[in-house]
């Protein structure tokens, strides 16, 4: 299964700026974001069902906003 982590973060890199320390290094803020992305990946497989971008960002909010 592949799954796009980048999905889970703002694409405006001043909104960015607070999931990472650097380019390619996350913050302790962007290490519980990719946490709770992978929780609800996990457990919708265990569902047995496909992981929804959209829902993902509903429950936990649109990151940077």
């Amino acid at each position: 299964m592949y799954l796009n982590t980048e999905a889970v973060f703002p694409y405006d890199m001043q909104a960015r700026a607070g999931f990472f320390i650097d380019n390619a290094h996350m913050s302790d803020a962007g290490q519980d974001r990719i946490g709770e992305f992978f929780a609800d990946a996990i457990l919708n497989s265990e569902r047995q069902t496909k992981f929804d971008y959209s829902a993902f960002l509903a429950r936990h909010g649109e990151p940077g906003r």
